[in-house]
């Protein structure tokens, strides 16, 4: 599949022009590797994007980079540096969002999604921009972009090898053309490892498919009760924190989630040959579900590592990649959309005489207009980080910075001395500083707090309006702080905050991911009907329990009224044959219909017709007595 539009070519990774552009890096390549140790030229370079196992995010909206270096190049290098920023590059998102937007404009009744309106919601994935070429006459770069997770890793060789050259992380071309050469090989050759597997797992649903150039050749959907409606979070998670419940809707979903793992391990059983033909598995699982899944997993493909067959899928695969996408419910949809995302590259041309004017542009410290139009505020100067990654001088070793009172307090959930801090203008400079392990800012910190969500919910909102700190920032694992908030509560003060503050402020769509505006309004109307939707699950149970009762009742009446009909046909039976009513009898004893007389045993007493009698004679006196009724009643006529 090629697309051109407004100078932005598209093509997916298994189709022929991707296999010709990475067999031209290839050569490139190794061409550069036999030439002389002491200079290195720049074939390419990586801007934007890391290639992680499990964590990945678009870029930062507001200029803020990655902390891995982004650039690498000789100083002996003659070819020109080339930097893509990420607005120069902004082009393709738009493109890839207009294609997918464009057949689908009108708004659908029905709840489903397409995979159109997938693939618009989603967005675009984590990018490596490559310089394929260089044209000094026009000045313009061919630059290509790929999506992170297909770029492969290089091995530990070629990583220090790169790095005594002092060229920086390089891609390894032979393995990004093997793998497009792969996916490219029709489907009747056998372990070629031409196949993508898709696999999205979340409480109570479970979807995956096998892809093959742009083809579904399998897939498969279930879904389970393993939550509690209206109340929202898994039962398991549910039972770790607070132990296990004892009522039958606990009991209820415990079972779903059995039934759910047994879905699961079903599906792979039956597509133990194919996984061991694919090439790249994406897959995006809950946090409580991996344990269980890659136990599964492990069991079900141990018997074909025993035969010697190979299968790269295993938990700590370089071949399997955590969806870097908020993909939502799982369903066939969700894997053709990130099937389909994931698959595909960019191609375009960039002036380089634009892009070096905005490079010194963001070298310089930027200004932007308030909401108004009327005041302006000067942004933060750049960090040494980012100053050393523009320069393209290589890190050799991260440092971790110590976390400040605004982290601390941020963490903690402290909102009283939260908003002391930020009550000084002094503290408000420091708002979008980036310390810890993973470098993030206090609003990453605030938005991941689990202990007390009211408490950082809070601290979220002071953090944004009060505090005016940019939601936009990716901490070292690539992620924005809307992607850490696992309470609703959390993410519903991002979105009063984006409607306090404006849409001009943030990109809060492109690149806080953040949901639409939530007004206070909004919130009370929504906590109304909440809460008559609850009165009207009230009543409706209410009413429910009386037609129950009701229906009871009525059963009950037609049984009595049943029974005393029985009786009364019985007792007339006995009338007619001559006998007189029955004796009341204890448990376990039983009388006879003529002499009334009391038997322990029922097998000891005599049947005749539908009456019990305790001897012979009793059997030949009622019948001599029916035989005299008889002819006495023929007698009278």
């Amino acid at each position: 599949m090629t697309e051109i539009k407004d100078n932005v070519e598209l093509f997916t990774i298994y189709s022929e022009k991707a296999v010709q552009l990475f067999e031209a890096l290839k050569d490139k390549s190794e061409n550069r590797t036999k030439a002389s140790l002491g200079r290195t030229v720049v074939l390419n370079e990586v801007v934007s994007g890391t290639r992680s196992r499990r964590h990945y995010s678009s870029e930062n909206s507001s200029g803020e980079s990655s902390d891995e270096p982004d650039t690498n190049s000789s100083c002996n290098s003659q070819e020109p540096r080339l930097l893509v920023t990420s607005s120069q590059l902004q082009i393709s998102s738009s493109v890839v969002l207009a294609k997918s937007s464009s057949s689908n404009i009108k708004k659908r009744k029905s709840k489903k999604k397409s995979k159109d309106d997938l693939i618009q919601q989603i967005g675009t994935p984590p990018k490596t921009s490559i310089v394929v070429d260089v044209q000094k006459e026009t000045n313009i770069a061919k630059v290509v972009q790929i999506p992170s997770a297909l770029v492969p890793l290089p091995d530990q060789e070629e990583e220090d090898r790169n790095f005594r050259e002092n060229d920086g992380p390089m891609i390894p071309f032979h393995k990004l053309y093997q793998l497009s050469k792969n996916l490219s090989k029709p489907l009747s050759e056998s372990n070629d490892s031409n196949l993508i597997l898709v696999l999205m797992l979340q409480s109570g649903r479970f979807a995956a498919g096998i892809f093959h150039k742009g083809k579904c050749i399998r897939h498969t959907t279930s879904s389970r009760y393993t939550t509690r409606k209206g109340q929202g979070g898994a039962q398991a998670s549910h039972d770790n924190n607070k132990g296990k419940a004892k009522s039958v809707g606990s009991q209820l979903r415990r079972a779903g989630e059995a039934q759910l793992r047994q879905d699961v391990a079903t599906a792979l059983r039956d597509w133990k040959d194919l996984l061991s033909e694919c090439a790249m598995y994406f897959i995006s699982l809950s946090k409580t579900l991996q344990k269980g899944f890659w136990d599964d997993v492990h069991e079900i493909l141990r018997s074909d590592s025993s035969h010697g067959r190979r299968c790269n899928f295993y938990k700590k695969s370089p071949f399997v990649i955590g969806i870097p996408l908020d993909v939502g419910r799982p369903s066939y949809e969700g894997c053709c959309a990130v099937y389909e995302v994931m698959t595909t590259c960019i191609l375009q041309h960039i002036d380089l005489e634009v892009m070096q004017k905005m490079e010194r542009a963001v070298k310089e410290v930027s200004i932007h207009d308030e909401v108004d139009g009327n005041e302006v505020k000067e942004e933060k100067t750049i960090d040494k980080r980012q100053q050393a990654q523009l320069a393209n001088l290589p890190e050799k070793k991260r440092v971790i910075k110590d976390l400040t009172p605004l982290h601390e307090a941020a963490k903690s959930g402290n909102v009283e001395e939260l908003n002391n801090l930020l009550s000084e203008e002094i503290n408000k400079d420091y708002v979008d500083d980036r310390a810890g392990e993973d470098d993030m800012t206090p609003l990453h910190y605030a938005a991941g707090s689990v202990n007390d969500p009211a408490a950082a919910s809070e601290c979220v909102y002071a953090l944004l309006v009060k505090g005016h700190a940019n939601p936009c920032i990716l901490d070292a694992r690539n992620r924005v702080p809307y992607y850490l908030a696992s309470a609703e509560a959390i993410r519903n003060s991002f979105r009063k905050a984006r409607a306090v503050m404006g849409e001009d402020i943030w990109k809060w769509t492109e690149g806080a991911k953040v949901g639409p505006p939530l007004s206070e309004s909004d919130l009370q109307r929504k906590k109304e009907k909440a809460a008559e939707k609850k009165r009207m699950q009230r009543q409706r149970q209410k009413e429910r329990k009386a037609m129950e009762l009701a229906k009871q009742e009525a059963e009950n009446k037609a049984r009595i009224e049943e029974e005393l009909k029985l009786k009364q046909e019985e007792e007339a039976k006995r009338v007619r044959a001559g006998l007189s009513s029955k004796v009341a009898t204890k448990a376990g004893e039983y009388a006879c219909d003529f002499c009334q007389k009391i038997c322990k045993r029922k097998s000891s007493m005599f049947a005749r017709l539908d009456f019990n009698y305790c001897s012979m004679d009793c059997v030949r006196k009622h019948q001599r007595e029916l035989t005299a009724a008889a002819a006495a009643t023929r007698m009278n006529k």
